[in-house]
This record gives C-alpha cells, sequence and structure tokens, in this order.
C-alpha cells in the first residue's frame, strides 16, 4: 500500500517531519532520525501539533518491537485526545485498527499492532513519575518514543526528566533510535516555568522545534481539516474578545490579570421583569429551568434560576435565592428579603425546593432541575430525601460535574470563566436587575496574582458565580460553539 504523507502533514510541518528522519528509516534511506532526539511542538489550538505527533510516532510502530509511551497528567484525558488521534492516524496511514483486537473496548488504554509494537498509556506525570519510570517494556521490545502532551499541565520539568532519563537508557536496537516529543499551548502567565524550561532546551544541538498556528497552514487545508464551523467559532472569538483569542489560537502568553469579565456592563447586561418580559420568557425560552445551587451552607448558600433561548443562543439569569449566615439575612428575589435568620443543611434544603416551587409558577410551569454541587454528597442525599418524602415530581435533583469539557482546556474554573466572557461579548447573557448579588459579582470578580480567580477572605462573589456557573455546566460546550458560530460566520468564505 502506498500512502502519501503529503495528505496527513501540513506543509508547515514540512522541516519538523525531515529531521524527525522515521519515514527515511522505514523505507531504507539513509536519514537524520538518530539527530534528533528533542522534538518540540508550541503553538494555539486548531495548528494540528497533535494530528502530526500522533502520525510521527504512528510511523515509529511500524518499526517492529517499538514501544512508545503516551503521558499525560490526567489518565483519564488519554481517551479523547492522544488516544483517538493515534487510532485516527494508523487510518490515515492506511492501517485500520479493530476494536478489541487492536486496541481495547474498555478504560485500560493501550494499542497494539500485528508486528508486536504497542503504545501505552500513562498519568501522573508531576506525582507518579516514580512508578513510570519504573514501569518495564513490553517484553521483547525497545522503547523508541516517549511523548508528553500538555506539558503545561504538570507541575515542573522534574517529572519530565526523571521519566525521560529512564527510557532514554539502554540498547536502542540496530537503528539506535530514541525520540521525545513536548506537546503544549502556550500557558497565560509569562512566570510559568515552560518558558524557562523551553529556552534551556532550545540550546541543546539535537532539538526539532517548531511553533505554529491554525493560521500558518494553508487557507484551503484550514478549510478542509478544520472546516466552516470551526473556523467561524475562530473568527467569532476574534471578535468578541481579542485577548483571548490571541491566547487560545494564536498562542500568545498574555497575562489576564485584573477584573475578570472586562465586558461586563450593569446598563448593558441586566434586565427589568415586567410582565411583557414575562410572557416573552415563556415562548421564546426551552421548557426547562435550570437552578445552579452552591451549597455553602455554613457561610452563604446561593441557588440561580436559569432560562436559555429556545436556540440556545442566549441565557437569563432569572431569580437568585442568597442566603448569608454571617450576616444573618435571605434575600429572595421572588419573596423578598428578611433579617436576622439563620439556617443549617435541612434549613437549606427546604428553602430551595420552595424557591424553585415559586420559580417554576413565576415562570409558566416549566420543568426544574436542581444542578447540585457535586462535592457535597450529603446535602444531595438530604435534597433527594426531601424530594421522595414530599412527593415532589416537577424536579429533577442532580449532582453537576465540575470537571473540564474540553479535554483541553487548562482548568475547570477557567472553562467556565472563559464561557461566560465569550457570552458577554456577544451580548448573549442577561441577569435580573434584582439579583444583586449576582450583578455584583461580574462586575467585582478579579484574577489574583497567580492568574487564577480570587477566592479567599476578602471576597464574596465566587459562591454567586459558581452557583450560575452549575446550573450552565451541560450546555457549555453547544451554547459556547452556536455563539461563537453565529458571531463569526460572516467572516470566513
Amino acid at each position: 500500500m502506498q500512502v502519501r504523507l503529503s495528505e496527513s502533514l501540513s506543509p508547515v510541518f514540512s522541516d519538523y517531519h525531515t529531521k524527525l528522519g522515521v519515514y527515511s528509516v522505514l523505507s531504507g534511506e539513509k536519514g537524520n532520525a538518530k539527530e534528533y532526539v528533542y522534538n518540540m511542538t508550541e503553538g494555539g489550538r486548531g495548528s494540528f501539533k497533535t494530528s502530526t505527533n500522533a502520525v510521527e510516532l504512528a510511523l515509529l510502530m511500524l518499526i517492529p518491537k517499538t514501544d512508545i509511551v503516551v503521558l499525560r497528567e490526567n489518565y483519564k484525558d488519554h481517551r479523547d485526545s492522544t488516544y483517538i488521534e493515534l487510532i485516527t492516524a494508523f487510518r490515515r496511514l492506511g492501517m485500520n485498527l479493530k476494536p478489541g483486537k487492536h486496541y481495547p473496548r474498555g478504560n485500560d488504554l493501550w494499542i497494539k499492532l500485528p508486528n508486536g509494537s504497542k503504545a501505552r498509556f500513562y498519568g501522573g506525570v508531576s506525582k507518579d513519575y516514580e512508578n513510570i519510570k519504573g514501569k518495564a517494556p513490553t517484553p521483547g521490545n525497545i522503547v523508541r518514543a516517549v511523548w508528553f502532551f500538555e506539558i503545561t499541565q504538570f507541575e515542573n520539568d522534574f517529572g519530565m526528566e526523571q521519566i525521560e532519563t529512564s527510557y532514554i537508557r539502554g540498547d536502542k536496537g540496530e537503528d539506535n533510535i530514541f525520540k521525545v516529543f513536548y506537546e503544549w499551548n502556550p500557558p497565560e502567565s509569562r512566570s510559568h516555568w515552560v518558558f524557562n524550561w523551553r529556552e534551556k532546551k532550545k540550546q541543546l544541538d539535537n532539538v526539532n522545534y517548531v511553533y505554529v498556528n491554525y493560521n500558518d497552514h494553508p487557507e484551503d487545508l484550514q478549510k478542509r481539516w478544520l472546516g466552516e464551523h470551526a473556523l467561524n467559532k475562530i473568527e467569532g472569538l476574534k471578535r468578541i474578545d481579542e485577548q483571548m483569542y490571541k491566547h487560545i489560537y494564536l498562542g500568545e502568553a498574555i497575562t489576564l490579570g485584573g477584573k475578570i469579565y472586562k465586558k461586563f456592563r450593569r446598563d448593558k447586561h441586566t434586565f427589568t421583569i415586567t410582565d411583557k418580559k414575562l410572557e416573552w420568557f415563556k415562548n421564546n425560552t426551552t421548557d426547562l429551568i435550570k437552578i445552579g445551587v452552591d451549597t455553602g451552607y455554613r457561610d452563604r448558600f446561593v441557588c440561580t434560576a436559569e432560562l436559555f433561548h429556545k436556540r440556545f443562543n442566549e441565557m437569563y439569569a432569572a431569580e437568585t435565592l442568597y442566603m448569608d449566615n454571617s450576616t444573618k439575612e435571605k434575600r429572595n428575589t421572588i419573596t423578598g428579603n428578611v433579617k436576622g435568620v439563620e439556617y443549617d443543611p435541612n434549613d437549606a434544603v427546604r428553602e430551595m425546593f420552595e424557591f424553585a416551587s415559586k420559580v417554576r409558577e413565576k415562570y409558566h410551569n416549566k420543568h426544574v432541575s436542581l444542578e447540585l454541587e457535586s462535592a457535597d454528597d450529603g446535602f444531595y442525599r438530604l435534597a433527594v430525601d426531601y424530594q421522595t418524602t414530599h412527593k415532589i415530581y416537577w424536579v429533577s435533583v442532580r449532582k453537576v460535574n465540575k470537571g473540564k469539557k474540553d479535554a483541553k482546556a487548562e482548568s475547570a474554573i477557567q472553562e467556565r470563566i472563559n464561557f461566560f466572557n465569550i457570552l458577554i461579548g456577544a451580548d448573549a447573557f442577561y441577569i435580573n436587575e434584582k439579583c444583586v448579588e449576582l450583578v455584583n459579582a461580574f462586575e467585582d470578580a478579579v484574577y489574583d496574582k497567580n492568574e487564577k480567580r480570587r477566592d479567599d477572605n476578602t471576597t464574596t462573589w465566587n459562591d454567586s458565580l459558581d452557583s450560575c456557573e452549575y446550573g450552565v455546566l451541560e450546555y457549555i460546550k453547544n451554547m459556547q460553539t452556536r455563539v461563537l458560530y453565529n458571531s463569526g460566520k460572516r467572516s470566513v468564505k
């Protein structure tokens, strides 16, 4: 079978591919495969770094009895990234691997070829490097490559150096080939360890380095490989939030600093509840109300009721319940405020269901889903017991998954921050003006010195923001894609 590598590799990676020299070894030609040990790909999203490295590693596995070791900080993240990319890479090379034979159907990930070569997947580079470096090769095989994926997720370079030193030792066979692949999107902060590590590594003679972004590739390749929807999404983000666009897609290290929601305006992104507005909500929003619940009943307990446009291109924070034990206040946008009250978990459960009932009644008897913070199992059990004993059938009680929806997201909280910044920039997010704490939260939220959302004893906004975010987690990926596509579709010809 003849395979045209040009159909799987962008011309931008031509020099990178040539220096790797793997194809020259397979074809029996004299090449420079031994010269370039360290192969570094840096750049923005959608730049084909991962798909290119996957093809190169798949080519390496065509050398019989080859082991490759694939590493991420979180083992579970392999399944939707490196694992799928490697299987796809073999298909691009004309090899259709079969589930159950060449790779598993379960969660214990591996890929093995008829020639004895095997890809092995591990996680925990920062903490579990001692265990990883102790893993022996598949019997009879030689470890010829290590792939460190999304290295900015590692705490530092110490674990990488320990693992690399372990696998680089020993006999590498007649061809004497060993490769290390490093891949990453630049972090936000210039103080991140990866910048200093990169500059030191590039001083070595045997380094093969490329910096690449999506728009470095020929335009026809962008349209063919990324597709119109992805390009519209990118252009939409460029219009809505140029700083975020530069960081995510151009790979620029941009210190966010200061205010988090820079484009949020009280006069622009709030609304007043009127009879006409209620009628509009009845006719134009979905039949499901989401209520995000932050269960911090030791200090603040917050519920945020949210409506979504039927086309999922806008969302509305409609009502809030805010109970604060530190000030002994309960603030409810529907029933009013009460001072001098304290509450325990049982009180919080009762108040939550009563709030949900009032919201349902006000917004025309829609179904309600209570999205509870997943870490609080005790509160979840109390809520389910209350629902059962009171026979409340019009509401669902769910624990939300606060983890990353996108396998490459920098953090779960930053993913949610990015989402709301996109909606705010597109004028697709609005808050009832009576939700005072939530409006204040979007105005006041700032980053700390480590570029994380500040969360200490000087802040009160995180409970409101968390509550608002929990209600939308299920829709983040689809809503974000739709809003960005609609904002950018006129830009792509």
